[in-house]
């Protein structure tokens, strides 16, 4: 089963499926924390995953290019998301586009997505993410 079908069926916010459609791992959670959570679970083994997420912004998209994401699905997906993704060259699909991503109350910009504007390095994104979490980051790098 392909990470879009399998998030389509089940309660989860985020999977992660093998090139051969073995599911690797899931998280469940609001926020960039499902992400997060997984991503540091797996950490190499995500090299090369299809990942699909309930929402995708830049911090997500930044993440799946850290940690060598071969192709990403989001529910909803930032115009950020997209072009970091894109210029990456990290198939992505989507059901529907917004411009960016906003807080829980929707009187504006999500405020991890505000963490990420204007920033293009995805180790530096990582860093700040983990940190706005309280999580801790392996020390070695992912990204290629």
């Amino acid at each position: 089963m392909n990470a879009a079908d399998l998030l389509r069926n089940s309660t989860h916010s985020v999977v992660a499926v093998s090139p051969d459609g073995t599911l690797l791992g899931s998280a469940d959670g609001k926020g960039v924390r499902p992400f997060m959570t997984l991503a540091l679970e797996l950490g190499p083994a995500l090299r090369g995953a299809a990942l699909a997420d309930k929402v995708v912004g830049r911090a997500v998209a930044l993440g799946c290019v850290h940690f060598g994401v071969a192709s990403v699905f989001g529910f909803v997906m930032s115009d950020g998301a997209r072009a970091i993704l894109g210029a990456a060259g990290i198939p992505h699909t989507y059901d529907r586009t917004v411009p960016f991503i906003r807080n829980r109350e929707g009187t504006g910009l999500c405020p991890v997505e505000a963490l990420m504007v204007d920033l293009t390095d995805p180790a530096v994104a990582m860093d700040r993410v983990a940190t706005f979490l309280g999580m801790q980051l392996p020390s070695q790098e992912v990204s290629p």
